[in-house]
């Protein structure tokens, strides 16, 4: 007896779901993206490249972009449940030009949160940018790319199919 191919093709996508059809295990979904925290810290170029490497045949990875108050408190305060701390990578930075900000996704900067007096480019190395440990978490510095303290969360388009689920 065969087993039709769309079958075959519900079982094996069944394995990757994690708790909805919306997002691959290990990814959370939120808003029509799926989003991976890495709790591992790293430099900005490493965190960036693993993102980048968990491109898939659904989507590219990159670190990631946040673009209202409420992806951004998403963010933050699923880094506070998972590890105690928001300080993280993010996709921001003007590495090209000073002053230039851009996102690794290539999506538009239409939000920003620095905090007071940032970004402010100290010794005209700081290019990238960073969730910090404040009162009101999830505000952005500027800081070296090279400071190797920060977790990092990937992001990337959710499965096409989302409109389609019921969870």
């Amino acid at each position: 007896m065969s087993i039709p191919i769309f079958l075959l093709c519900i079982v094996s996508l069944t394995g990757l779901v994690s708790g909805s059809c919306l997002c691959p295990r290990p990814w959370i979904h939120y808003e029509r993206h799926c989003y991976w925290f890495v709790g591992k810290p790293n430099t900005f170029f490493p965190a960036e490249a693993f993102c980048n490497e968990k491109s898939d045949e659904f989507g590219e990875s990159h670190l990631v972009s946040i673009h209202d108050d409420e992806e951004r408190l998403f963010v933050a305060e699923n880094c506070l449940r998972l590890w105690e701390t928001a300080a993280i990578w993010i996709g921001l930075n003007d590495i090209e030009e000073e002053g230039n900000f851009v996102w690794t996704d290539g999506s538009p900067v239409n939000f920003t949160n620095f905090n007071k007096n940032e970004p402010n480019n100290v010794n005209g190395v700081e290019h990238c940018i960073h969730l910090v440990e404040s009162t009101k978490y999830g505000i952005w510095n500027d800081g070296p790319c090279t400071t190797n303290l920060y977790f990092f969360v990937c992001k990337k388009a959710g499965w096409e199919w989302w409109r389609y689920c019921t969870t």
